[in-house]
């Protein structure tokens, strides 16, 4: 059987429609499917073409072969990561949380206040590293914590594949910001063992899943998130994109700090200005949403109190405040789920915020 180096799946050559598609005339020269190919050299972001039954099985079977499992969790995007399936199956292993993308956090936010942070929510974790599998931080030191045989899993846009490359050298999984991009298990064999490189798992009430796959992409970030400022009155609201909105509905001020990808835009807006203000996003073909999305996704009203938290919003980022309890009402797509937590980047001296603009 001839498989996919990039994604995993089993070569064919006979239907363009299925995976793992290869021309006829370059099949026997082929080391990769048109898919990994095309996202590879033209960024064609094709969604994935399995069910998620498939994956689950694929990560099942990886992490009964493994002795070792690095579980991988987007610092950036930590609820997303905490997938139930990967808890289950990890429970009896030796298993490692890899906090990824941390060179993406702020700079007031240490590596060790990240791992200090992710101790208290992960389980069945033995120890946690922090890396950044673009730059190669703390990679020797991840490399150093593998078995005979280690499962690398976690959810879709975690930088799995990513993480891969470093720690196997010559290994050329397909990397890219479509969800879904490895399709069955990898595996990579050096002096130190083998590596399974394992499927994303979907997580649920993501915004990634109710975009189209372009504005989903243009929300994976590769470079710092941003952070920003911003003190809202009472009818004054934060729009984040086309995507959300949050309006305060308490007399006292509050004090919100925004952190997002720099592809969305920021602003404070009052309740009766935000339509025109998301019209004039899609005027301007800001991504995202697109109008495709935008067409598609349908909004809800919920209120809501918060205190001194971070209210998540599944990838897209994360709010923290000040000054509170309030009262607020967001506007939000409808199977977005916004979880709560203890705040990740908490409250620091003031003459460190310079990287918070106003």
């Amino acid at each position: 059987m001839k498989t996919c180096q990039g994604c995993g799946i089993e070569l064919q050559k006979d239907n363009p429609d299925f995976p793992g598609y290869v021309p006829e005339k370059v099949f026997e020269k082929a080391n990769t499917c048109m898919r990994c190919y095309r996202l590879t050299h033209y960024r064609d972001l094709q969604p994935s073409p399995l069910g998620v039954e498939v994956y689950e099985k694929a990560v099942a079977e990886a992490i009964e072969k493994a002795d070792t499992v690095f579980q991988v969790l987007d610092i950036i995007d930590f609820e997303s990561s905490l997938h139930p399936e990967i808890e289950r199956l990890v429970r009896r292993k030796r298993t490692i949380g890899v906090l990824t993308k941390i060179d993406l956090l702020p700079q007031i936010t240490s590596e060790q206040e990240a791992i200090e942070w992710a101790k208290k929510r992960l389980r069945h974790t033995d120890e946690i590293v922090a890396v950044s599998g673009k730059k190669g931080w703390r990679i020797e030191e991840l490399s150093n914590l593998r078995g005979e045989v280690t499962a690398v899993v976690g959810t879709t846009n975690c930088g799995k594949s990513t993480l891969i490359k470093r720690l196997i050298e010559g290994a050329e999984p397909t990397v890219s910001p479509a969800a879904g991009t490895t399709l069955n298990n990898l595996t990579f064999t050096d002096i130190k063992g083998t590596i399974l490189d394992t499927p994303g798992l979907w997580p649920k009430g993501r915004l990634l899943e109710l975009l189209c796959s372009e504005c989903a992409a243009s929300l994976v970030p590769d470079k710092k998130i941003v952070s920003k400022l911003l003190e809202v009155k009472q009818g004054q609201g934060i729009s984040l994109g086309g995507l959300f909105y949050l309006k305060l509905r308490s007399e006292r001020p509050l004090v919100a700090i925004v952190f997002a990808p720099e592809t969305v835009e920021i602003a404070k807006v009052s309740d009766e200005r935000l339509e025109n203000h998301w019209q004039s996003l899609l005027e301007q073909k800001k991504r995202p949403p697109c109008v495709k999305c935008q067409g598609n996704l349908q909004f809800e009203k919920r209120e809501m109190r918060v205190g001194q938290e971070d209210l998540v919003i599944p990838g897209l980022g994360w709010i923290s405040f000040r000054h509170t309890p309030a009262s607020i009402e967001v506007i939000a797509p409808r199977d977005l789920q916004l979880p709560k937590r203890t705040p990740l980047v908490g409250p620091k001296d003031r003459d460190k915020h310079k990287n918070i603009s106003r």
